[in-house]
């Protein structure tokens, strides 16, 4: 009975660990998610022409990303250098002022 409650006792440690670190890293991607829309829309306000709407940094940077899900299981720290491709962050880098 004691190995029974002591099993039971560490399952829930473990589910409770588990779950913390799920709590912290949704909130961490969210962040990530919130400042990468941010760094798209104040591009997309510099740069965009009134005449291509469709060059939105919206479309061809935060459309791509994988899903929170994705992010959140992913053990991937959450930088620009993991999470961005190579074109776009050079499409970033060179802004039409």
């Amino acid at each position: 009975m004691t190995q029974v409650l002591t099993g039971l006792f560490l399952l829930f440690v473990l589910f409770f660990v588990y779950y913390v670190y799920i709590s912290i890293r949704l909130i961490k991607v969210s962040n990530f998610r919130k400042y990468l829309l941010e760094k798209c829309a104040i591009w997309s306000i510099k740069n965009i022409d009134s005449n291509n709407i469709s060059d939105s940094a919206i479309h061809w940077c935060y459309d791509k990303l994988p899903s929170i899900n994705r992010m959140i299981y992913s053990i991937k720290p959450l930088k620009e250098e993991y999470w961005l491709t190579k074109e776009i962050k050079e499409k970033f880098q060179k802004q039409v002022v």
